[in-house]
């Protein structure tokens, strides 16, 4: 596990991007000044896998998509 992200911000879009989604989600501007202090503070525990879920949408319950940068 690394401490940062690695190249996380080497293109010149990825930054606005990355501010645009604090923005979104609600995260402070110091939210990167302690990411490896919390991956420092994960246990072995904290990063097994969880169960499944008990359910799962139904095909007319939305639309799911996955973007990969």
């Amino acid at each position: 596990m690394t401490l940062t992200p690695p190249g996380r911000w080497q293109t010149n879009s990825a930054v606005p991007s990355d501010l645009a989604q604090m923005v979104r989600y609600g995260l402070p501007d110091t939210d990167w000044d302690g990411f490896a202090g919390r991956m420092r503070s994960l246990s072995p525990s904290d990063t097994e896998a969880r169960p499944p879920a008990t359910s799962s949408p139904g095909p007319w319950s939305g639309s799911w998509s996955v973007a990969v940068p």
